[in-house]
């Protein structure tokens, strides 16, 4: 008998830590979204965000400091992030990105208009560059040679490379910037 009751006592402290738990979670997040509300240089940063695209031209360095400022952390540097226009021959965004970039997290930045996507490809996800895209070997240098279709529909943000194997970069959008 008694150990039934340790048993009850057991389960029952279990569900009291998990319920506590989840809701210092969700107590967390309305913290925030609190603070993000009542903070007005968090809405003036992100406004700004919005009307610089208006205003200049999105090259790779312009569209670092956009999403450096929206995230206000300094994810992204010249280094982890590669960025590509659209093709003009076919709907597609290049990239020929050296292997070892695929060891830590590597961010893609898409030019479409005058916006941007911003995809993050985590550490890890990539098991194999080697099996997973077509290499081109460019100087006797191995490069991850992708491309990313723009068309809309079932193939879109996949890569469409001729030996890839159609890796969907749809699924690691960040944020799209209008």
């Amino acid at each position: 008998m008694s150990v039934i009751l340790s048993i009850i006592i057991v389960i029952l402290l279990i569900v009291i830590y998990y319920l506590y738990n989840k809701n210092r979670t969700q107590h967390d997040e309305i913290t925030v979204e609190r603070e993000i509300e009542e903070d007005p240089q968090i809405d003036q940063s992100i406004e700004s965000t919005y009307y610089v695209l208006d205003d200049i031209k999105v090259t790779k360095k312009v569209a670092i400091e956009i999403v450096n400022a929206a995230t206000r952390r300094t994810e992204l540097s010249k280094e982890n992030t590669n960025f590509s226009k659209l093709n003009k021959a076919k709907p597609v965004w290049w990239f020929n990105i050296p292997p070892i970039k695929f060891s830590e997290d590597l961010h893609l930045i898409l030019k479409k208009g005058e916006g941007f996507i911003w995809i993050t490809i985590p550490k890890g996800v990539v098991k194999d560059v080697y099996t997973t895209f077509r290499i081109r070997e460019i100087n006797n240098k191995d490069f991850v040679d992708i491309e990313i279709t723009s068309e809309i529909g079932v193939y879109y943000l996949r890569d469409v490379k001729s030996g890839g194997t159609g890796f969907n970069f749809e699924q690691y959008i960040k944020k799209e910037f209008d």
